[in-house]
């Protein structure tokens, strides 16, 4: 595995709100003012639904 792919495994340069390193965005329909992701608790490894205002 390269550098970059291990890092990331490890969520090094990955966006986080609090806790939570952010997987992926959740498509959503309409306009809103927040985005939703899909997370990972960086200390339990709980899988998470993360709201995050747009900016």
């Amino acid at each position: 595995m390269d550098e970059e792919k291990k890092s990331e495994a490890r969520g090094e340069g990955a966006e986080r709100v609090g806790p939570y390193l952010l997987q992926e965005q959740v498509q959503q329909s309409g306009d809103s003012q927040e985005e939703l992701y899909l997370a990972t608790n960086e200390t339990s490894g709980a899988t998470a639904l993360v709201r995050k205002h747009a900016s």
